[in-house]
């Protein structure tokens, strides 16, 4: 090799690797980003999900354009099929969604592309709380009379959607006589007719209680809120989320009622302890479309790392939350537990599938 061609050789290897990085970090400059959340403006979805957009944009190398776009329908299924078949392979389109792990797993008509198929960013765990009207017959005082409740209707989405499904297994657990209704498009519409009398229990997570159904319905004295799903540990063990100190656990109530070392058993306890482990892991899912490329996915992957240690996000995530911080899970993570769906034991999706049966024809 000449000196020439050495020296060219040297020069345009020295370009190529001082444009790598470059090339990487700017992969969103000048593009806008459209961030999509499945469900309508002012429920729980929307509250985390329009903070996090707050912040996001500066995070993201190439400091793109960031707008948020609701897009509600189908227990949040519109948003998630839009995304796996109208924009495959557009990697301005990320995904803030509440997923819905149960559809996947009973194989539902209705979603048209498997969760494992996306490109995880992150996640973002959430505990749930389920709240009662006070004036139920007899009254609701606290959280161990709910057994003692007169038939009420329990209000939730899609009949396949796990805060829906969580919900029954806790009462048929506990024992309680209940008529379930499905079909609202978000937690507003549930929250409406709670406040109408339309329906007397549901369920939110810890942005929407904190945000909407504490202040206009706890607050108020038109419901109590009657049990948060316990959080399963490594070790086995349950324990509650330390952002609602004040709210007992499902198991709390269950041995107010059975005894201090009562624990429940059979497959609807099965069931729900399977449902809340996925869901505890991972409430929202952050996601880019299945065909977009891998360059897109490590920005917008560094992009929430960042935002994580982010001291003016963490800051006003406290003060809208309820003194609560986020927890952000990196998408290899996120992507793991979506592949251990395939995983769960085929007695459970089974029993999971004669359930949801059962509650429909019920109606």
């Amino acid at each position: 090799m000449t000196y020439r061609s050495a020296a060219t050789a040297l020069c345009c290897l020295q370009i190529a690797l001082s444009a790598t990085p470059l090339q990487a970090a700017e992969f969103y400059n000048g593009k806008t980003v459209t961030f999509l959340i499945n469900y309508e403006v002012g429920g729980s979805t929307d509250i985390e999900g329009r903070l996090v957009a707050r912040y996001l944009a500066k995070h993201i190398p190439g400091h793109p354009n960031l707008i948020v776009r609701n897009m509600g329908g189908g227990g949040g299924l519109t948003a998630t099929n839009y995304m796996g078949q109208v924009t495959p392979n557009d990697p301005t389109q990320l995904a803030f969604f509440t997923w819905n792990p149960v559809q996947q797993l009973l194989g539902a008509e209705a979603l048209r592309v498997k969760y494992n198929e996306f490109k995880m960013v992150a996640a973002f765990p959430q505990p749930v709380v389920v709240y009662i009207r006070k004036d139920v017959p007899p009254g609701i005082e606290k959280p161990a009379d709910i057994v003692k409740a007169k038939s009420f209707y329990a209000a939730g989405f899609n009949p396949l959607s796990h805060g829906y499904l969580r919900q029954l297994l806790s009462l048929d657990i506990l024992g309680v006589k209940n008529t379930p209704i499905a079909g609202y498009r978000g937690n507003n519409d549930v929250e409406l007719a709670i406040q109408r009398g339309e329906a007397q229990l549901s369920n939110n997570s810890l942005p929407g209680y904190r945000g909407t159904v504490e202040p206009i319905l706890v607050k108020t004295g038109i419901v109590l809120p009657l049990y948060q799903f316990d959080t399963q540990a490594a070790d086995g063990s349950f324990q509650g989320s330390a952002a609602l100190p004040e709210v007992p656990t499902f198991l709390d109530v269950y041995k107010q009622l059975h005894g201090k070392t009562a624990m429940p058993s059979g497959p609807r306890w099965d069931t729900l302890v399977m449902i809340s482990n996925i869901m505890d892991s991972m409430y929202r899912a952050v996601f880019l479309p299945p065909g977009v490329p891998n360059e897109a996915v490590a920005d917008m992957r560094a992009a929430f790392a960042s935002l994580a240690s982010d001291p003016e996000f963490l800051e006003t995530y406290s003060t809208l939350i309820g003194g609560a911080k986020p927890s952000i899970l990196p998408g290899e993570r996120a992507q793991t537990i979506i592949a251990g769906l395939a995983d769960v034991d085929p007695k459970i999706t089974d029993f999971l599938k004669l359930y949801v049966q059962e509650k429909t024809l019920a109606k």
